[in-house]
């Protein structure tokens, strides 16, 4: 039987440090509003857990990222993204447990704003 396991990786961080527990992603061409969120192409929120619980967002936030999908240890898909949001949860004894959403750099355009001022105009 197929064994399929998942590895995230995060610019900064040892390969071992953040286990996914599970994840829920969306991948889409065009439709740019996926479960009333923004969607560039996709979105995954991934639960993690950790032996580290000093874990913070400005860490790991805007850094790159890549989650793969891995089937008895070949890799069968890779997702390269930025990390959008990080959020701490639970504290057990020995793992502390983080939330992140893994989103495409290109969704960075998406912060821009356009502002404009008129002086000295009647």
């Amino acid at each position: 039987m197929a064994r399929l396991s998942f590895r995230l990786t995060v610019e900064g961080l040892a390969d071992d440090t953040l286990v996914v527990r599970e994840y829920q992603g969306v991948e889409s061409l065009s439709d740019s509003m996926q479960a009333g969120l923004r969607s560039y192409g996709f979105r995954y929120e991934i639960k993690l857990a950790s032996r580290q619980s000093g874990l913070t967002a400005l860490e790991l936030v805007d850094k790159t990222a890549q989650l793969e999908m891995l089937r008895d240890d070949l890799v069968v898909q890779r997702v390269h993204g930025i990390v959008r949001q990080f959020s701490k949860g639970d504290i057990g004894h020995h793992h502390t447990f983080y939330s992140l959403t893994l989103v495409p750099a290109l969704e960075r355009l998406s912060l821009r704003q356009n502002s404009r001022i008129f002086q000295l105009k009647t």
